[in-house]
């Protein structure tokens, strides 16, 4: 059940309109009959709106529109009545006396069937109504309210706050135009553009017996939907971080027309000075937890993925809060078909550091404090590709470098993939120091890789370069420099290494045993160093056995690695590399590396990052031959590239 936010007020009859003319034989009660007459409010309006202090402020505007019918008591058929004396739209302010807790029943407005939800918990009520209204004012002594089937309804009401409508209430409908403004970071401006409604209410009768007529109630409501944001600074930021913040919502409706009869709001519009733009007012400042409100128009569409809120001045750093499924499913209660509606308000409770950001939202009416969920906005941590290489970087974890000069001296912080919450964790988080900061980064994976390089094992290495990058060529030429940011920094990579498989191959009637077949490769690196700047590997000094003793990638032995999928390192090959093969019975049998060929017909001069050179060597006895087949690494992603958003 929609529960609303009322307004307790006495109302006092200070003008009529509908020609009727004020005298003192029409004011001064010599001989009448009271109206009992209450207006309603709630007393847990949030502070800087309407009816904060259970009061309305000097100059405030409360119409309502008050009009004779004729009723057969149904849910239809309400007859205005013309009656010469009986005033229609009257004009009210509220008088001195203090509210009390209203504890009379819940009120369903005649036009709508929807309980209004009012409590002695929620709601206020006052009956100081200054002047009086009498029932005599609405007959005479032989007709209409004195008469069968004749009532006094409430056909609507609206209180302005302070605020003009921008288009003129068409008093005979209830229709009126309605815009909350761009700026309202002054209270009164905030105040001013938060309009209050009440609907059709089930008229009422005059009875000649002493308490049995009835009491015209006036419940208000709020007519706009509010956001509230709590802003926390926390880490890395001092305690005058909020200083000079300011939030601008975006996306809003600032413009529409009100029905106050039905509660309908049509025509709306994000408005034409800085449309759909709404800077909000500071309305409780706590040094490093800062609240903020705006009064928005309803029916603003929420969408997933839209920018909702932008924070900006917090130390320097500027941050976007985007509208998440989370936030969707948070507000769910005050939604309708994604849209926002009158009588809610819509709270984010924002912490900021200088990584990003972490939002947990709540769904409030005005009456009602009631937290329904918490959704995450933070930065996009999430790996974006599958494949190998993401799972590599999952298993391994990664160490980040950041700096502004590309002097990588030392890592920044190391990565860690929590696979229960699908997301990565930071050792130690990194801020952004403001908007000087400019960085350049780089990535190892695994975690605790360093530049020195030993065959046997791979190195993913990355760096923050533009989405469509193609990071297969040597060097850094897409690089681009992140400035301080709440989005992504992305950062892609490929393999450091390069990769090798000798088959061993032998049929027919020269076949030779393959058994237990030992492979070695001479004259090769096993180390090298990483260059952290631009990805690429410095062959270390040649080695007279670098790959010596495995075994045939078809026949294992229990002590010795298959030479199958075996990172080594990028170089040339030279002339004096040579690749041996030696059977269980002593046979050896030896070629030069660089003259097997691809399939194109090239021989294989060196080995390059990120390949895969597949050699399929043939012994018969007496002879060897061969094949090779250069092959991507990672055939599902292109050069072996991956891509990883990380903030």
């Amino acid at each position: 059940m929609k529960k609303l936010i009322y307004l307790s007020v006495i109302i006092a009859l200070l003008s009529c309109s509908n020609d009727v003319e004020e005298t003192s034989s029409y004011l001064n009660g010599t001989g009448k009959t009271p109206i009992e007459t209450a207006a309603l409010l709630d007393v847990t309006t949030a502070p800087q709106t309407r009816a904060a202090n259970k009061d309305f402020d000097n100059g405030d505007v409360l119409l309502v529109y008050l009009r004779h019918v004729t009723w057969n008591g149904g849910a239809t058929d309400r007859n205005s009545v013309s009656v010469d004396q009986a005033p229609f739209l009257v004009t009210f302010t509220k008088g001195t006396e203090a509210c009390i807790d209203y504890s009379g029943a819940d009120i369903t407005p005649i036009g709508l069937n929807t309980p209004l939800g009012l409590s002695p918990q929620n709601t206020k009520q006052t009956s100081n109504l200054t002047p009086t209204l009498y029932w005599d004012d609405f007959s005479n002594e032989t007709n209409d309210l004195r008469s069968s089937n004749h009532y006094l309804q409430s056909f609507y009401g609206y209180c302005y706050n302070g605020g003009t409508p921008s288009d003129a209430l068409a008093v005979s409908t209830g229709v009126l135009g309605w815009t909350v403004p761009y700026d309202q970071m002054q209270a009164d401006a905030l105040k001013h553009a938060d309009l209050l409604w009440s609907a059709e209410q089930t008229p009422i009768k005059y009875d000649h017996a002493e308490g049995s007529r009835g009491k015209l109630m006036l419940p208000y409501t709020h007519a706009m939907s509010m956001v509230t944001v709590v802003v926390t600074a926390a880490e890395g930021f001092s305690d005058a971080a909020l200083t000079n913040t300011w939030l601008e919502l975006q996306g809003m409706n600032r413009t529409c027309k009100t029905t106050a009869p039905t509660y309908e709001i049509s025509d709306v519009g994000q408005g034409t000075d800085s449309p759909g733009l709404v800077k909000m007012a500071l309305t409780l400042n706590e040094g490093m937890t800062c609240t903020y409100r705006a009064i928005v128009v309803p029916q603003t569409v929420l969408t997933s993925g839209n920018s909702f809120l932008k924070i900006n001045g917090a130390e320097d750093n500027n941050y976007e809060v985007k509208v998440t499924q989370n936030m969707l499913n948070d507000w769910a209660s005050g939604l309708s078909e994604g849209k926002m509606q009158s009588g809610y308000n819509y709270q984010l409770n924002v912490t900021i550091n200088k990584v990003g950001i972490d939002v947990s939202a709540t769904i409030t009416n005005w009456n009602t404090v009631e937290a329904t969920g918490t959704g995450e906005i933070k930065f996009q941590n999430d790996v974006t590709t599958t494949g190998p290489i993401a799972d590599e970087l999952k298993v391994g974890g990664m160490d980040i470098y950041k700096s502004t000069s590309q002097s990588f001296d030392e890592k920044s912080t190391t990565l860690t993939w929590d696979g229960t919450n699908s997301t990565w964790t930071y050792s130690p988080t990194i801020y952004w120091a403001g908007q000087g900061d400019a960085s350049y980064f780089r990535a190892l994976s695994p975690a605790a890789s360093t530049t020195a390089m030993t065959q046997g094992n791979d190195v993913l290495w990355g760096f923050a370069c533009d989405a469509d990058a193609d990071i297969s060529k040597v060097g850094t030429q897409n690089e681009v420099k992140i400035t301080p940011r709440t989005g992504d920094v992305p950062l892609r990579f490929r393999h450091a290494m390069s990769k090798i498989t000798v088959q061993l191959v032998s049929s027919g009637e020269a076949a030779v045993v393959l058994t237990d077949a030992l492979i070695s490769i001479t004259n090769l690196t096993n180390t090298g160093t990483l260059d952290l700047v631009k990805g690429t590997i410095q062959a270390g000094e040649k080695q007279s056995e670098p790959i010596d003793g495995f075994c045939s990638a078809s026949h294992p032995v229990a002590d010795k690695t298959k030479l199958d999928n075996y990172c080594v390192i990028p170089q040339s090959i030279g002339n004096d590399a040579v690749l041996t093969v030696k059977l269980a019975d002593g046979t050896t049998y030896s070629l030069p590396l660089n003259t097997c060929k691809d399939s194109s017909g090239q021989s294989i001069a060196a080995w390059e990052q990120g390949r895969h050179y597949v050699y399929t060597i043939t012994l018969t006895k007496g002879s060897i031959s061969f094949r090779a087949l250069i092959k991507e690494w990672e055939v599902s992603n292109g050069e072996g590239d991956a891509e990883l958003d990380w903030d």
